[in-house]
């Protein structure tokens, strides 16, 4: 019952993307290409679809991840807030709003922004015992590199918000690299 269940729930997410989102295709390779849905837990871990909190969408090209949401390991022992609040939902839903990180001392460390599913907006913080973020990296990908979905805009600043180091990552001659920034 469950794989008919998720035979039914990929079926919807291609109706209901179709115009806008394309998802889970093959190249003429048989690699991923486009979009493809990600099952995720409460810590936005990828997972079984029969576990799964959320979804998602994840970008490939040609086989490779471009933009994963999917946050690292060393996020596991911290709060995560949905929209402000912490989350307590067992239902399947898609991944859209504004996901932070606390360490311990109650201070933002990752922030991720996710529109219906796909990534738009991405930084981690590093905060001093005052809570001042010493070192901050965003990854903006609503700033695409020549209209290339997966690209985004890289920066990070330092605590009085200057920026130290910026690129585009995009593709380029057949690869996806950073690109400098003009």
């Amino acid at each position: 019952m469950k794989h008919l269940t998720t035979f039914f729930f990929f079926i919807f997410t291609s109706i209901v993307w179709g115009q806008d989102l394309t998802v889970n295709t093959l190249n003429a390779d048989g690699k991923k290409h486009g979009y493809w849905t990600q099952y995720l837990d409460s810590n936005i871990e990828a997972i079984d679809s029969s576990q799964a909190s959320f979804y998602g969408y994840e970008y490939f090209d040609n086989g490779k991840s471009v933009s994963s949401y999917r946050p690292k390991k060393w996020l596991r022992n911290t709060k995560l807030t949905l929209n402000g609040k912490e989350i307590n939902s067992k239902a399947l839903i898609i991944l859209d709003g504004v996901f932070e990180w606390y360490n311990s001392d109650n201070q933002l460390i990752h922030k991720l922004i996710i529109d219906k599913g796909v990534l738009a907006y991405r930084a981690v913080y590093n905060p001093n015992g005052d809570g001042v973020s010493t070192f901050t990296q965003i990854w903006d990908y609503n700033k695409l590199y020549l209209n290339q979905t997966g690209s985004f805009f890289y920066k990070e600043t330092n605590e009085k918000n200057e920026i130290k180091n910026s690129h585009w990552y995009g593709k380029t001659s057949g690869k996806w690299k950073k690109i400098k920034s003009t």
